[in-house]
């Protein structure tokens, strides 16, 4: 169960980086 849950918490984390990223480049203003 703690593997999925790590795994759950680096897909979280790709996901913030993507948002983020996604932000940079459109120029959004995503706080």
């Amino acid at each position: 169960m703690k593997l999925a849950l790590q795994r759950n918490l680096d897909l979280n984390l790709v996901a913030d980086d993507i948002r983020d990223y996604v932000c940079q480049i459109t120029g959004m203003n995503c706080a």
